[in-house]
């Protein structure tokens, strides 16, 4: 097992006799408790033994915040589809329009990035919400 560190210092493997670790109010996710060493003083720290808590607000508040920007970056794109069509001109079958682009093609990159960054983000912000 790859994270079997986590694992045991969690409670949950087989064995142990303690069952689930405790997960205080307001948290997402279980802590995981330091231990202490034959002094009661505390052990040196390793990354999965320090305690993270993370309050409940965060994750909606980060997925809010790549979702507003993955769809005003594609509302973007759509109220300017002739830069756009410029911009994958050649490609497949975009036809660009005879006019020419009103936004420049830097522009156009950026918001493309915008909403590919948008997009990752909600994606895996939804992936962490369900794991």
């Amino acid at each position: 097992m790859i994270f079997s560190a986590a694992w045991r210092s969690c409670g949950r493997h087989k064995g142990n006799g303690q069952g689930r670790a405790k997960v205080p109010r307001g948290s997402v996710g279980p802590v995981v408790r330091n231990h202490s060493g034959p002094s009661g003083l505390e052990s040196s720290r390793s990354g999965f033994e320090r305690s993270i808590v993370m309050d409940m607000w965060i994750l909606p508040a980060i997925f809010a915040v790549f979702t507003v920007v993955c769809l005003l970056a594609g509302i973007w794109l759509l109220l300017h589809l002739t830069a756009l069509a410029a911009f994958f001109r050649g490609k497949a079958d975009v036809v660009p329009s005879s006019k020419p682009p009103i936004a420049p093609r830097s522009t156009v990159v950026i918001a493309l990035c915008l909403f590919g960054v948008g997009l990752a983000g909600v994606l895996a912000t939804q992936v962490i919400a369900i794991a």
